[in-house]
């Protein structure tokens, strides 16, 4: 009865397939003696022992009393890859989809063998090839994804930053070991951001600069200031669309790390740009718009000096 199944549904299915298998290679011995199974003479009706075919060949003819089993090998594109008493050659059914690569190609003793393509996983609740997971910033890649397992991710411990999807975690900077003040401390999504500006001076220029050298350094600590002091992706999000002049749709999506990065470069990008107004006036005037009443107060006590005009 269960050869008869086994032969109906021919393994079209991996479940199907793998219990037939299971019951077909069933009488395969631990010993290295040949296998064996019960086979039932048609003609005479009496039952009798033949030897099963090795890995790559099939039944061609069952045994009887007088003669023994008779194996021929699977033809191309089929196999078998135990002992068996099939009475055909299993169909190499592996078709490897197109984020996937062949490993090993079709032969006479086993499938072909698939497996995901680099960057890709198995997902065994799906059974499909998914990416790899990007690590989130603030963390590292523990394990690197393989194609069998997903990439996995760490938190960077206390005092060391990551801000890409695949970097190592760093080690906060030291801002007084470069003899600069820290204008923001280190999170694990960034590191501590350390300025040379000494704001708020009665004199015009610091110890050893020319007049005027070094508001690039002070403008710098303001952008640094001004991104980082906000916590609200919403918030930030406005004061974007603000700086840019209402160029994003309204339906955007971002985080707060994304908005931090965006708004950081674009502030930076008016800070270099010769002839683009300046960028403390630029930030401020939104600050103004945008309600941010209290960080534009932070940032005018703080920088007074390089403020005025």
């Amino acid at each position: 009865m269960m050869h008869s199944y086994c032969k109906q549904n021919y393994f079209r299915t991996r479940p199907t397939w793998i219990v037939c298998s299971l019951l077909v290679f069933w009488n395969n011995p631990a010993s290295g003696s040949e296998p064996v199974y019960e086979w039932q003479d048609p003609i005479t009706n009496e039952k009798v022992m033949c030897q099963q075919c090795p890995p790559g060949k099939f039944v061609e003819q069952h045994c009887t009393k007088d003669r023994p089993t008779q194996c021929t090998e699977c033809p191309a594109l089929h196999y078998t890859q135990y002992w068996n008493y099939l009475e055909r050659c299993l169909y190499c059914n592996n078709i490897c989809s197109n984020l996937q690569v062949e490993v090993q190609p079709c032969n006479a003793m086993h499938n072909r063998v698939c497996q995901c393509k680099p960057g890709y996983y198995l997902d065994l609740s799906s059974d499909f090839c998914l990416p790899h997971a990007t690590c989130p910033l603030g963390s590292r890649v523990a394990r690197p994804g393989t194609p069998h397992e997903n990439t996995k991710c760490a938190e960077c411990p206390s005092g060391t930053f990551s801000n890409t999807s695949t970097g190592k975690c760093q080690p906060h900077t030291n801002c007084s070991e470069q003899g600069l003040e820290l204008n923001i401390p280190g999170n694990q999504y960034h590191d501590a951001l350390c300025t040379a500006c000494k704001p708020n001076r009665t004199s015009g220029a610091q110890d050893g600069q020319e007049e005027g050298s070094g508001n690039l350094e002070c403008d710098q600590a303001l952008i640094n200031r001004a991104v980082y002091q906000i916590s609200s992706p919403k918030k930030l999000l406005h004061l974007k669309r603000m700086l840019e002049q209402g160029s994003l749709p309204k339906e955007e999506q971002a985080t707060l790390l994304q908005l931090q990065a965006e708004i950081y470069a674009y502030l930076t990008s008016i800070r270099n740009t010769p002839m683009e107004a300046s960028v403390t006036k630029s930030l401020l005037r939104v600050l103004q718009k945008t309600q941010r009443h209290r960080l534009r107060k932070l940032l005018q006590k703080r920088f007074s000096s390089n403020l005025r005009n």
